[in-house]
């Protein structure tokens, strides 16, 4: 599979969706807001986060189809 195959999944969009939020959640915003780092928050957002943006590029896949 090539590069713009596997970027033209819909899969592919929810996990780097879910990849941006969990750094952003777990990374920039403690740094934004001088709250601390920490590592149980990180990895109980992987799973989170990982479902969330799959959930969220179906949604939108399953919508764009409809419309089509």
């Amino acid at each position: 599979m090539t590069y713009k195959e596997m970027t033209s999944k819909w899969w592919f969009h929810g996990l780097r969706w879910g990849l941006l939020m969990l750094l952003a959640d777990s990374l920039l915003f403690p740094w934004i807001f001088q709250d601390t780092f920490r590592w149980s928050r990180f990895f109980i957002g992987i799973p989170i986060w990982m479902l969330g943006g799959l959930t969220l590029a179906y949604a939108t896949k399953k919508e764009k189809v409809e419309n089509e």
